[in-house]
């Protein structure tokens, strides 16, 4: 049995995902949907840029 590895995303498809729901106010669904990724994968990267605008992460702490 193989192992599955993940698909990794660069830090800015992360971030422009990120936007289409915080700036956008796209729905979390809809952003998942359309792009074919997991709706709790969507949510993480929006509550971080939330987290980030607000001072609530180091500028270090990768948006993943």
């Amino acid at each position: 049995m193989t192992k599955r590895t993940r698909p990794t995303y660069s830090p800015e498809f992360r971030l422009e995902v990120a936007q289409e729901v915080v700036d956008k106010g796209r729905n979390v669904k809809d952003v998942s949907e359309s792009l074919g990724l997991g709706k709790s994968t969507v949510d993480k990267w929006a509550r971080q840029l939330k987290q980030a605008r607000n001072g609530q992460l180091s500028s270090a702490a990768p948006l993943t």
